[in-house]
């Protein structure tokens, strides 16, 4: 199949897909969609270049690609699994999200909508969590980044914090525009990293710089380097408490999507 039949795709609504490498069964890519997304990814395949980018999820095409073109390479067929159907938007979402907590290994570099504040933690992580205390909601005054980093990005980068924290991060362009004047005038701003909801490193002023363009040449994803030392307890500003505590619940919120947030 390379498309539903007709009238089909009006009806299914918000639905969450597979793709199965029939050569040994795995699921290679989760997504979400609606119509007759879940043909497109082999459609890609085979456009001139490497495909269409899609917009979310750009990581993900080389890796996902490539290993269409392989089955198709193999004389076999991609297998397309509808897992749940005629969901809203919001819910789709979220099992999208479950759905690539669960399967390793898959193509989706990004992790899905909710996984760095709600994915998968085994039960002390979520005692530590909800009994942690919550930061105030406006930082006590101070000008915060907060950059939501997962588990297995750290482990990905051999245990080091700062390393899965200062990169790559798409930094849309009302953000930035509201963090560049800060950074060229010199004014204090901070860095958390936060891991399942709990800020886990803080850095002071680092310095950023653009890590890689978009198809116009235009700053797609940034990085930041520190130029101190990691800030611990008794180095934060005065009366503040940020470190192995709760970020606000308004940057936790479900259906907030972004990685990338500030605190001001």
């Amino acid at each position: 199949m390379v498309g539903f039949s007709s009238g089909v795709s009006q009806n299914i609504g918000s639905y969450v897909y597979r793709l199965i490498d029939p050569r040994d069964g795995s699921t290679f890519y989760v997504g979400k969609g609606k119509g007759d997304r879940v043909f497109a990814h082999v459609k890609d395949a085979f456009r001139p270049g490497d495909g269409l980018i899609d917009e979310e999820n750009e990581d993900d095409v080389s890796l996902k690609l490539a290993t269409i073109r392989a089955i198709i390479a193999a004389g076999l067929d991609v297998i397309h699994i509808i897992h749940r159907h005629g969901m809203d938007n919001d819910t789709a979402f979220e099992v999208e999200a479950a759905l690539i907590d669960v399967y390793q290994g898959l193509a989706n570099e990004i992790g899905g909508h909710g996984s760095a504040d709600r994915g998968p933690m085994n039960v002390q992580q979520i005692d530590n969590l909800y009994k942690a205390k919550e930061i105030n909601p406006d930082f006590d005054g101070y000008h915060c980044v907060i950059v939501k980093i997962r588990q297995a990005t750290i482990n990905n980068n051999d245990g080091n914090v700062y390393q899965a924290a200062r990169r790559a991060w798409r930094i849309v362009r009302s953000k930035w525009d509201k963090l560049e004047p800060e950074l060229k005038d010199g004014h204090d701003h901070y860095v958390l990293a936060v891991v399942n909801g709990i800020v886990r490193a803080v850095y002071k002023n680092p310095t950023w710089s653009v890590y890689s363009l978009d198809p116009k040449g235009n700053p797609y994803r940034y990085e930041f380097t520190d130029t101190a030392p990691v800030i611990t307890g008794k180095d934060q500003p005065a009366n503040v408490q940020w470190l192995d505590n709760r970020i606000p619940s308004d940057f936790t919120r479900q259906g907030l999507a972004d990685p990338f947030l500030l605190g001001w």
